[in-house]
């Protein structure tokens, strides 16, 4: 049985329907992480929801929330603080993604820390080429510089990789992947915008799809997180991945 936590950004309010279909068990798995210390905060006076200030954390940059990298910054905070603890995966999604019961425990049954390969579970994946012109330029640019320090990274037009920052992974491939990330970050923050000056959320967008570029670059074996929908943008998340590409669960 896999040993885990997943840690939910949240900015302002935390939507308890999301949630209210776990069993008890299923959402003791829950860690939720408020962000922007600027903005009122709206959650439930219930010991069961456990919250964490981001800007509490014994190591705290400021800076990511400051330049709009939004749950990216909580990848970091976590990560930093390893508050992960013994857990062997660590999970992350936005505020806004809802949770069928059963989704938890599928989790639990179907990534094992026995597997031979490390098994990541993602809540929403598309393939690379179907990006905006713009877009697919900056993920061939990332893709380089993930050589420089990976040279045996895959990266093609015909795979697909995450999006959304919703996933479940061993903490040890956590650990590979967060240096390469800190150390891409400042310059992904001067090219989203000067991609796209007046955007504030490009900054996230653009981390976010390098999340997923080393995710696919470096571990092809991913499932669908079933049980996982995110009604407000991309419908039921599970309906739209397409099964057949994906190695079965060992």
């Amino acid at each position: 049985m896999t040993d885990f936590k997943i840690f939910v950004t949240f900015h302002g309010a935390i939507n308890e329907s999301c949630y209210s279909e776990l069993s008890p068990e299923e959402f003791s798995h829950f860690v939720f992480v408020a962000v922007n210390e600027k903005r009122p905060k709206t959650y439930p006076e219930d010991p069961k929801y456990k919250i964490i200030k981001e800007w509490e954390l014994p190591i705290y940059d400021p800076e990511l929330q400051r330049k709009g990298y939004n749950e990216n910054s909580v990848l970091y905070h976590v990560y930093i603080n390893k508050l992960y603890g013994d857990a062997t995966h660590v999970g992350f999604c936005q505020y806004d993604m809802h949770f069928n019961r059963g989704s938890i425990d599928y989790v639990k049954r179907t990534m094992t820390p026995t597997s031979i390969h490390p098994m990541i579970m993602c809540g929403w994946n598309v393939y690379e080429g179907n990006f905006p012109n713009g877009e697919v330029n900056n993920m061939y640019e990332l893709a380089s510089l993930l050589k420089e320090d990976f040279p045996h990274a895959d990266f093609s037009t015909t795979k697909r990789f995450p999006l959304t920052n919703t996933f479940v992974l061993p903490v040890n491939v956590l650990n590979t992947i967060m240096p390469w990330i800190i150390k891409i970050t400042p310059k992904v923050y001067v090219d989203s915008l000067r991609a796209v000056p007046t955007d504030w959320r490009r900054p996230a967008g653009y981390l976010e799809h390098a999340m997923g570029i080393i995710i696919s670059s470096l571990y092809y074996e991913f499932y669908p997180w079933v049980g996982v929908t995110h009604p407000t943008t991309h419908g039921t998340m599970h309906e739209i991945h397409d099964k057949s590409s994906y190695i079965q669960a060992i």
